[in-house]
């Protein structure tokens, strides 16, 4: 292989590892959020908890919100992990002090709990 052949193969070769260095980028930064709210309940759990933890709380609301319906469609509306998040969504309702869309919430999830208790103890 000649000089010029190989300075062409370099080219293409780094051509195309500066774009997978660009997906990856996109990936790890917001990509890797974007991608863990729409398909990870554990990752989103932790940002709601974060941002409740740091006072956030209006940026945790459709975060938990998505995480209640996640949560419902794939596991269930009486599932345990239903009915924290429904309890957390309640949460951060109340520390903002809106106690009209916190106490509905708190029914719910309470009214879950105790079916869930009940269908699993007999």
């Amino acid at each position: 292989m000649g000089q010029s052949a190989i300075a062409l193969w370099c080219r293409r070769r780094l051509k195309s590892s500066l774009v997978c260095l660009l997906a990856l980028g996109l990936f790890f930064g917001e990509g890797a959020r974007a991608f863990a709210r729409e398909d990870d309940p554990n990752l989103l759990e932790q940002q709601v908890l974060q941002l409740y933890q740091q006072g956030k709380y209006q940026e945790a609301i459709p975060l938990a919100e998505e995480l209640v319906a996640m949560n419902k469609r794939t596991l269930g509306p009486d599932h345990p992990s239903t009915v924290t998040s429904l309890n957390n969504l309640a949460a951060l309702y109340r520390a903002m002090g809106a106690y009209e869309k916190a106490e509905p919430l708190y029914q719910q999830a309470c009214s879950l709990a105790g079916y869930y208790r009940k269908r699993n103890t007999g």
